[in-house]
């Protein structure tokens, strides 16, 4: 059981996943009866890493909360989205909730049902994480790698020439494995399969333009798409978290050099950290450092505060220092 539950009063989750709740939202038109084309979403500040919930940290909720709000708004203009409400007082006026709990201020949002499309739709701009450990699995030689051609002798978070589209299955277990565009295609139709291509692709390249001129990489990217029924029509949309820590590899651009480890300014600080103290990925999950939890969320809200302006970005000394 975690320290804080993030609850609605009177109203249990209908579905739990790793670091949100949902909820069903009553029919303020039907007593009794709850709606079925929206539902309450709740991002708590519980943190996962390989596969599992290991613990929680203070705060971290409505930050990714914020930043994914801040895409799907900057996106909408290009692919619809998920977000029907995102003020906390409206959306928990639904609930009959006239007084704000401050736990729950900047950490609910109200969105539409949408049929998820069963994968994550990873781009990824550079070459790190999964791509580089199958690539030196190749010994570094030319070849194909999660399905695309890579030249041989390339440096680790190198530039590749433009970004690759590498899907994944999406499952409850959270066991994910890596998928061919064919076998995306079989599932869900060739049509689709290219649409969703596109789109993954077009919004990696928007956010890296962006981001870059705030002084942060966006190396690689996971997307997340339904279908929703806009005026009788099933239309394709952008769903759950976007360009947020959590679902996004960010590096610090001015620490960037091809070859060598870039800052990080992602959840990847986190996993370093239960590798770096011998976690051996099963329970009873580690207590997390009160240094931990305030060097990942300074992260985190250096990436909300530079997504937000449109200032130039600034550094601040000692940010990213793990004592």
């Amino acid at each position: 059981m975690m320290e804080n539950e993030f609850t609605i009063p009177g109203h249990e989750p209908c579905k739990q996943g790793k670091v949100r709740n949902f909820h069903r939202v009553p029919d303020l038109t039907n007593p009794g009866k709850f709606r079925t084309d929206v539902v309450l979403c709740v991002t708590t500040d519980r943190i996962s890493s390989f596969d599992q919930v290991v613990g929680e940290v203070p705060g971290r909720g409505p930050i990714l909360c914020a930043i994914s709000n801040f895409w799907k708004g900057y996106f909408n203009e290009y692919i619809p989205n998920d977000l029907y409400k995102t003020e906390t007082e409206e959306v928990l006026s639904y609930f009959g909730i006239k007084k704000v709990p401050e736990n729950l201020r900047g950490r609910v949002s109200l969105v539409y049902w949408a049929k998820r499309l069963p994968f994550e739709f990873i781009v990824r701009g550079y070459l790190a994480g999964s791509l580089y450990k199958e690539y030196e699995k190749g010994k570094r030689h030319g070849g194909h790698y999660l399905g695309h051609w890579l030249p041989e002798e390339m440096k680790e978070f190198q530039e590749l020439d433009r970004p690759l589209f590498t899907p994944t299955t999406k499952s409850d277990n959270g066991k994910d494995e890596n998928v061919t565009f064919s076998e995306v295609a079989e599932k869900i139709g060739w049509q689709m399969a290219e649409n969703v291509r596109l789109a993954s692709i077009a919004l990696y390249l928007m956010g890296h333009r962006y981001l870059l001129k705030q002084g942060i990489i966006l190396a690689d990217a996971k997307f997340e798409f339904g279908l929703r029924n806009i005026n009788g029509q099933e239309y394709l949309c952008l769903i759950d978290e976007v360009l947020t820590p959590d679902s996004s590899r960010f590096w610090l651009a001015e620490s960037y050099r091809p070859g060598q480890l870039p800052v990080s300014l992602d959840k990847q600080y986190f996993r370093d950290w239960l590798k770096g103290i011998g976690w051996n990925k099963s329970k009873p999950v580690p207590e997390i450092p009160k240094t931990v939890q305030q060097n990942l969320l300074k992260k985190y809200n250096f990436v909300l505060s530079n997504v937000m302006s449109k200032r130039p970005f600034t550094l601040f000394k000692g940010l990213f220092m793990l004592n």
